[in-house]
């Protein structure tokens, strides 16, 4: 009897905890309803700031969606939910931290959002920070391929702060590498642009 009274407690107290965290990424998505609605590349941040301030696991996640048009609003009540199927009728709603399906809804009654090219591109950065310090090797190298391509000056902050983190020795390689390049192309202290081209002596991949 004890003991299936210390199961069900468990199962209460994580079924709030997953509750809580749920609540804590819709309610920011919520009060920021108009925002987020209406995204531009002056408004994005700070709700992004909050998304990860939230430390969910979830926050790439719902990031990638975002940034791929694929989260929705249900006009009804303002909640936020990816969509399993948008040509489904009706639409099954996917829950944005558990994944989990949620209730169905008709097309009519979601909007989908479609952030513009430059809330795409804020959102890409923010996604870097969390790629580069994920547990897959491939993703991580990925990111770095990603920055090499497209880079930025806010890649080269993010940069710093993981580079001493990465436990890999060819990756940790490639990262202080690019963290040189970024830093003399947007590193607005002559020194350290200075230092960062007297790194490159040697180097036989330039």
């Amino acid at each position: 009897m004890l003991r299936i009274l210390i199961a069900a407690v468990m199962m209460i107290i994580t079924t709030i905890a997953a509750l809580a965290q749920s609540a804590d990424l819709q309610s920011i998505l919520q009060e920021n309803q108009k925002a987020v609605e209406r995204a531009s590349r002056n408004t994005i941040s700070p709700i992004l700031e909050a998304l990860i301030n939230s430390g969910s696991d979830q926050v790439p996640v719902l990031l990638e969606k975002w940034q791929n048009k694929e989260l929705w609003m249900r006009k009804e009540d303002g909640l936020f939910f990816f969509v399993e199927d948008a040509k489904a009728d009706p639409i099954q709603l996917i829950d944005i931290t558990s994944g989990e399906p949620a209730e169905t809804a008709t097309k009519r009654d979601l909007k989908q959002l479609k952030p513009n090219s430059g809330v795409r591109s804020v959102m890409a950065s923010t996604l870097v920070r969390f790629q580069l310090i994920d547990e897959n090797e491939n993703r991580r190298m990925a990111a770095l391929s990603a920055i090499e391509r497209d880079p930025d000056d806010s890649h080269l902050q993010v940069l710093r702060e993981v580079v001493e983190r990465e436990p890999v020795a060819t990756i940790k390689s490639r990262m202080q590498r690019l963290e040189r390049l970024l830093t003399i192309r947007f590193d607005g202290d002559i020194d350290a642009r200075v230092e960062a081209i007297n790194g490159f002596a040697g180097d036989t991949n330039r």
